[in-house]
């Protein structure tokens, strides 16, 4: 059976900017990393530049480099063989065709991964169905159609992100066990720790906004809360019986 185990996994190109561009007392923040079949989805949520990306992108090139008979940027790796790598990352429009940068995610998850990966491949999925939302629109009913569809029939070890609301309720709600929540943790002052510790995170793009860019227009940061908070009633209202 396939599995992965990292204590302090680092990116060692990132690594290498952080150190490049930052001053020396700052350092890489460690991920631990640990897939196995009673864990075969792990299922990253919270903000934007959380860390969430980095996080997938560093996990798949230790396997590489593993694979490879290289060093490996971590404390220390165990790992099982695995017989390809699949990502769905930053699908961009096709004009020339008519397809979307949401149509085109779907398809290459449908054509080229699903059909292809097994139990002894690795996947990452980052923000799945995210090219349309709303409950009408279904971008997050795919999203956790592909998610179970792994889970039951493929059983590869996958890391996936999501901003969508409910998704991370799903393993709990269908009694999944081989699912586990994880998120960014922040600090005190609310900016990312670059830790990637259990539990549901909060995705705030608001929030996101006002920590990230200090200038950031103030006046349409307070329309920014009063239109979600319209949002969310008539989104309650819409899915009222």
């Amino acid at each position: 059976p396939a599995f992965i185990e990292i204590k302090e996994g680092r990116h060692p190109l990132v690594e290498v900017d952080f150190h490049r561009d930052f001053c020396i007392n700052n350092h890489f923040i460690p991920n631990d990393t640990k897939l196995n079949q009673n864990r075969i989805v792990q299922l990253l949520t919270g903000p934007n530049a959380g860390g969430k990306s980095v996080y997938m992108k560093q996990v798949a090139l230790i396997v590489i480099m593993a694979h490879m008979g290289s060093f490996v940027p971590a404390t220390e790796v165990k790992m099982s063989l695995f017989d390809n790598i699949y990502t769905s990352m930053n699908r961009e429009d096709n004009i020339e065709t008519g397809e979307s940068s949401f149509i085109r995610q779907q398809k290459h998850i449908d054509q080229e991964i699903l059909p292809n990966a097994s139990s002894k491949s690795l996947i990452l999925m980052d923000e799945i169905g995210s090219g349309t939302s709303g409950y009408k629109d279904g971008g997050e009913a795919l999203a956790s159609a592909f998610l179970l569809y792994i889970i039951r029939e493929v059983k590869a070890l996958t890391l996936f992100t999501t901003h969508f609301e409910y998704l991370p309720r799903l393993p709990s709600m269908l009694k999944i066990k081989t699912v586990k929540n994880f998120h960014p943790q922040k600090k005190r002052n609310g900016h990312s720790s670059f830790k990637i510790v259990t539990g549901k995170g909060v995705s705030d793009g608001i929030e996101a906004v006002e920590k990230s860019i200090p200038q950031f227009n103030p006046e349409v940061l307070d329309l920014s809360r009063q239109m979600r908070d319209i949002i969310q009633k008539l989104r309650h209202q819409t899915l009222k019986p």
